[in-house]
């Protein structure tokens, strides 16, 4: 007979209820965490990888952080090297989170690391969909999910995708908290994300929404006067 797990604060990083603490769990990570973190695993860090490996972009000054690969080389010699090393390093937080995963579940070794970097990329991601409970319960699960928010977050920083956000006066149409954030794209295109519950709204279902909500409160001044 399996024991049921105790009840504990959310182990994803950055996990916050509407007072800014950890949400109590007895899943290891919360099902509202696990929301971004599936994200994280088969969108953000996919489309890192992907947009690397097709631009090979130079990172901002200031932005490169430590080499992957051990050189004798003080800086990066060609701007295609930093590229390169942040392309292993996605490899390597992926095929890592899936050994643990997989030495946890008894399961057979996955690809070895000879096998090329794309594919293991894909076939960690794939292993990580599709024992998502094992994994989100797992013990490797609280520094696996450090280690892979933080390289995504050490891939935008370094290609200058970290947005400007403010804090929304709004209450969110999907769970009623005050955790609306405006994420600064461009004119028309901002999206307004809830940090609580992670619906997402665009610019003009925002502002549609924005002037229900003051229309409907006016209405009720109105009458109430």
């Amino acid at each position: 007979m399996v024991e049921p797990r105790q009840t504990r604060p959310c182990c994803y990083p950055g996990c916050r209820d509407g007072n800014g603490d950890p949400r109590l769990t007895r899943d290891v990570v919360c099902e509202v965490s696990r929301s971004h973190f599936r994200r994280l695993i088969t969108e953000w860090l996919p489309l890192d990888y992907v947009t690397i490996r097709a631009t090979m972009p130079t990172p901002l000054a200031g932005h490169a952080g430590p080499k992957v690969r051990t050189t004798s080389m003080r800086s990066y010699g060609h701007p295609a090297e930093w590229a390169s090393d942040m392309l292993a390093a996605v490899a390597a937080a992926l095929n890592d989170a899936e050994t643990a995963l997989r030495a946890h579940l008894g399961h057979a070794v996955g690809l070895d690391r000879s096998a090329a970097e794309a594919v293991r990329v894909r076939h960690a991601i794939r292993y990580l969909d599709v024992w998502w409970d094992e994994f989100c319960t797992a013990p490797s699960v609280g520094d696996s999910a450090a280690a892979l928010l933080e390289l995504h977050s050490r891939v935008r920083r370094a290609l200058g995708q970290t947005r400007l956000s403010v804090h929304m006066p709004a209450p969110c149409p999907h769970c009623d908290l005050i955790m609306l954030f405006r994420y600064y794209q461009g004119v028309g295109n901002d999206i307004i994300d809830c940090r609580n519950c992670n619906k997402a709204l665009t610019e003009p279902e925002y502002n549609a929404y924005a002037k229900s909500l003051a229309e409907s409160v006016l209405g009720v001044a109105t009458s109430a006067a």
